[in-house]
């Protein structure tokens, strides 16, 4: 790793209790357990901070289509379910128009 470049998972830290200024621990990025390096990996990776500019793009582009996919799929839905409403409806009425309703039983 390079001295001081983190790779978007955060500068190092260290913790010091606030009453007596004894020393607690540290954070160091892309140190500790798989555990800890994956936690830490998330943020980064999530918003193209790892690979640098072209992966921020991709990534964009991606946010677009998920928002493309999802109108298109409501706009589909809507016509079909139009569609279907219609023709309900016209099917309703040629069994009006033919006389053919079944008769209620007492």
């Amino acid at each position: 790793m390079v001295q001081g470049r983190a790779g978007g998972v955060g500068p190092a830290a260290l913790y010091f209790d606030g009453k007596n200024g004894a020393y607690l621990g540290n954070r160091l990025p892309w140190q500790g357990r798989a555990a800890d390096i994956f936690l830490q990996m998330q943020f980064p990776l999530h918003s193209g901070r790892i690979l640098g500019l072209p992966v921020r793009i991709l990534i964009s582009i991606m946010g677009l289509l998920v928002s493309m996919l999802s109108i298109t799929g409501v706009v589909i839905w809507w016509k079909k379910r139009k569609a279907r409403v219609r023709s309900e409806i016209q099917v309703r009425n040629a069994v009006i128009a033919k006389g053919d309703l079944p008769q209620a039983t007492a």
